[in-house]
């Protein structure tokens, strides 16, 4: 039904790209189907193992080790926002200048045929 080496986490078919060893990356856990198979029930029930299993994490740990995680992750939503902004304003800058090539553009592809128009009569 599914070949081996169908899947590119898939450890076993290591000759699957001619021989060169597959990266043995650990899947990430996210909430997306793990294999197009993975039917909703198990999806459901890895979700909730996932989530049992933080929950659990989080009973267990000390207030400092609290803080520091707290910690961690606003330092890491303020530099994603701050990637964030700095692309959109690079994309924004991008944008700009072709717009300004753009009307440039055509302002000359509508000017230029009327001058010459006129110039010739």
């Amino acid at each position: 039904m599914f070949n081996v080496g169908q899947f590119p986490s898939n450890p076993i078919n290591t000759n699957a790209l001619g021989g060169e060893q597959p990266l043995l990356v650990p899947e990430k856990r996210t909430s997306f189907p793990r294999y197009h198979f993975e039917t909703p029930e198990a999806r459901e029930r890895r979700l909730r193992l996932v989530r049992e299993r933080n929950r659990h994490r989080r009973q267990q740990q000390t207030p400092e080790e609290k803080q520091h995680e707290l910690a961690q992750r606003r330092q890491r939503f303020q530099q994603e926002t701050q990637e964030h902004r700095e692309s959109r304003l690079k994309y924004q800058r991008q944008y700009r200048r072709s717009a300004s090539a753009a009307t440039r553009k055509v302002m000359i592809a509508l000017i230029v045929p009327r001058v010459a128009e006129v110039a010739l009569n």
